[in-house]
This record gives C-alpha cells, structure tokens and sequence, in this order.
C-alpha cells in the first residue's frame, strides 16, 4: 500500500481520526488510552457490518486480526490494498 490513507472509525461516543503513512505503522502507548477498543471496533465493524452502529471511513478497507501470531504472514499477504490491524499482546 503505498501513500497516506486518512482513517475515521467511529461509535455511539467515540471517535478515532488518523492518518497512515507507512505500510507498517506500530500504535503504542500507556495502558487505557484505547489501543485495544479500536481493535474491538474493528472487529465488531467486522462482524456485523453497518448493523453494529460502527462507521469506518477510509479509503481502502480496514480489518482486525488478533488470531494465531504464527499465520500473520499468510493473512497479510491475501489483503492487497487494505490496512491490517493486528493485536499482539506482549504480556
């Protein structure tokens, strides 16, 4: 994927409003600032599509992925053009 692609994913009382540049871009940071609930947006977005009361707005199609570490690979590499999301809890 190449460019910056702006993303948008919003719920009842939440918003998330970002741009990615790279094609692989790590979010981190402190304990409870919401890395894991976009993860769980995306997920519900997911599932349920516009049933889940979820809005996602971007560019290229956005997905969760919080499965098995050891297909990461193969996932990645059958969605061209889409940005992957992939939760990996360290501890």
């Amino acid at each position: 994927m190449k460019g910056k692609h702006k993303v948008i994913i919003e719920a009842e009382r939440l918003k998330y409003e970002f741009t990615i540049k790279r094609n692989i871009t790590v979010i981190q940071g402190n304990s409870a600032t919401g890395k894991t609930t976009l993860i769980d947006l995306l997920q519900t977005y997911g599932r349920f599509r516009e049933e889940s009361g979820i809005r996602i707005t971007s560019d290229v199609p956005c997905v969760a992925f919080t499965g098995d570490s050891s297909i990461w690979d193969v996932l990645i590499k059958s969605y061209e053009n889409t940005i992957v999301f992939i939760c990996y809890n360290l501890g």
